[in-house]
């Protein structure tokens, strides 16, 4: 989009595609977290070893999802190249799974409101009695707490609009137009509903379950600190099927993005095309772009190993997001501003890379 918008420029179309495949590896990174963390908590396996000690680095069930995610992205994103291609059956799989985590969010929260605690009032009075907890409920925060929230949640409108999985969920698998129109009041509703059991679960978390616990896996950790091990399961099956279908969905877009504006334009200027046509091409490029999904996820796992493993989901979630922001400027400002240009938006593009690779 921001290639066409601006003169159908390749160099920017190489740019943007840059900027995406260093700002998603660590996106990418936490969703493989989140499955391999899970996964122990579930059968109680404890915590990988250090990935150097190559005995370890076999034994590391993340490798195995990786492989199988690589495994499934190529079988089923990859099986033919059309500019009209579209993955319905991937895109209703996706549908399916949303519901499915929503459906385990919200149970698991009625149950600790609930069952674990004598409804709300219940559990907001337990959590006024710790001073800590209490600064919390209360928002009582300092004006530099505030304003992280405030640029937090610009990180998030962005990341909602332009993550290559969300802007190819939205754009390129879409089809119809009233489906945007359904996505305005269904997206911010499905936000609402996944979102209004977060304190509590948290807040549970912090009364009930000991201090080593880790605050991302609080939905799956409370359950089981019941005996609910079938509501536990159900929860990670959610979790496990969210987590797969934005790993699949962001190595997807990524990878058809790397072939068409890094690799197209090498191999149109290759004696092959040039002798024998652009036909023998879409063959080779299908090839490329599974090697491009090979390549993504290990680059993402390696990323897990080395940074993600060490730090919460959402700080490096966060890494990911302001990425996603230096895009921003060129899109909204090439919708709405009619003398936006190419060199401004390489120049803002540039700058804000570089800056966000440095200090990030």
């Amino acid at each position: 989009f921001i290639s066409s918008r601006y003169g159908k420029s390749t160099f920017l179309g190489i740019l943007t595609t840059i900027v995406l495949v260093f700002g998603i590896i660590p996106y990418i990174s936490i969703q493989l977290k989140a499955i391999g963390f899970s996964f122990e908590i579930m059968t109680n396996t404890g915590s990988n070893q250090d990935f150097w000690d190559g005995s370890a680095f076999y034994r590391d069930k993340v490798n195995y999802f990786t492989i199988l995610l690589a495994v499934f992205t190529i079988l089923f994103g990859t099986r033919h190249l059309d500019p009209h291609e579209r993955h319905e059956g991937l895109i209703a799989a996706i549908a399916f799974e949303s519901l499915i985590k929503l459906i385990s969010f919200l149970l698991v929260g009625v149950f600790v409101v609930f069952i674990a605690f004598d409804g709300l009032g219940d559990l907001f009075s337990r959590g006024w009695a710790d001073p800590a907890l209490s600064r919390v409920i209360s928002l009582d925060n300092s004006s530099s707490g505030m304003t992280s929230w405030f640029w937090v949640l610009v990180l998030s409108a962005v990341a909602a609009m332009f993550l290559p999985r969300q802007f190819h969920v939205s754009v390129v698998e879409n089809n119809n137009v009233s489906f945007v129109r359904q996505a305005s009041w269904m997206f911010p509703l499905y936000l609402f509903l996944i979102s209004i059991f977060v304190i509590p679960i948290a807040l549970a978390g912090k009364i009930l379950l000991p201090a080593s616990s880790d605050p991302d896996m609080y939905i799956l950790s409370l359950p089981l600190f019941y005996g609910h091990e079938l509501l536990a399961l159900f929860v990670y099956i959610g979790g496990f099927s969210a987590a797969a279908s934005m790993v699949v969905i962001s190595v997807i877009s990524l990878s058809i993005m790397v072939s068409n504006n890094l690799m197209m334009p090498l191999l149109l200027r290759t004696r092959t095309a040039k002798i024998n046509g652009f036909a023998v091409l879409s063959d080779r490029l299908l090839g490329i772009r599974r090697v491009i999904i090979v390549v993504i996820l290990f680059l993402a796992y390696t990323f897990y190993k080395v940074v993600s493993n060490n730090f919460p989901l959402v700080s490096i979630g966060l890494i990911s997001f302001a990425a996603i922001l230096q895009l921003a400027p060129a899109v909204i400002g090439g919708l709405f501003w009619p003398r936006a240009s190419k060199k401004g938006a390489i120049a803002g593009m540039t700058a804000g890379f570089i800056i966000w690779f440095i200090t990030l």
